[in-house]
């Protein structure tokens, strides 16, 4: 893991990450995603460090639950590239105010916000924006 949240390699493998979604043949790539208005992608996992599979797991069933007590729309999907993917959560009807709050209760470095053309990457410590288009 890079200490420095800044790291341009960090924000690289950030902006070349993507969506999985699952389908009856497994996980599909989603190269863009249509979505009106914004999207965000969280996670539980590997908080600035990385957790055992037990670990994560158990930190992505609170994150669930808290999301369905909020009433927070969200599609289980996997985010990441093909070396390494995390199982997250694409929410819908949130601000990124809102998003940003709820990933930094779980220790994330960034989330992703996705509109119908650009994938960009918040970090969470001082919300600077890394964005690519589709």
């Amino acid at each position: 893991m890079f200490r420095d949240r800044n790291h341009p390699k960090l924000i690289d493998a950030y902006l070349a990450s993507t969506v999985f979604i699952s389908e009856a043949q497994g996980w599909r790539d989603i190269n863009r995603l249509d979505v009106d208005g914004r999207a965000y992608v969280l996670t539980a996992w590997n908080p600035g460090t990385l957790l055992s599979d037990s670990e994560n797991i158990a930190r992505n069933e609170l994150l669930r639950d808290m999301l369905e007590k909020r009433g927070i729309d969200a599609l289980s999907v996997r985010a990441g590239t093909d070396e390494h993917c995390e199982d997250s959560y694409l929410l819908t009807g949130i601000t990124v105010t809102e998003a940003i709050e709820i990933a930094r209760r779980f220790d994330q470095v960034a989330i992703f916000e996705v509109t119908a053309t650009t994938w960009c990457v918040v970090l969470t410590h001082d919300l600077s924006r890394f964005c690519r288009e589709w």
